[in-house]
């Protein structure tokens, strides 16, 4: 099959919400600057993070955050069951705005 095109294999690693300052991210990237990291919109340096990758083409994400499992005291940034369709859509669009220079969202 001349015309036969076989897709190169790729692995993304991506560090999910792991990430809440910059030094565990320089040193995450250290080991290897093609894995993506996940950042938690507005911790302390969720933003430098973010301008950090940009700056040298590394790979970023933003965690979406979504209602956890179990008990916790702040949902302020989460989306949940049981907000309204506009504090769902209020909260969503704060938290795509929180961060510059992410390449895609996951949870």
């Amino acid at each position: 099959f001349p015309y036969l095109i076989v897709p190169k294999i790729a692995i993304t690693i991506i560090i999910d919400d792991i990430v809440e300052n910059i030094g565990i991210a320089k040193e995450i990237w250290e080991i290897c600057d093609n894995i993506t990291l996940s950042i938690i919109p507005f911790k302390k340096d969720s933003v430098k993070i973010s301008e950090y990758g940009a700056r040298r083409k590394l790979p970023v994400m933003l965690h979406m955050p979504m209602e956890p499992f179990g008990d916790i005291n702040d949902y302020s940034h989460f989306l949940t069951t049981f907000q309204s369709k506009e504090e769902f859509f209020r909260t969503l669009k704060e938290n795509l705005n929180s961060l510059p220079y992410y390449q895609g969202i996951n949870n």
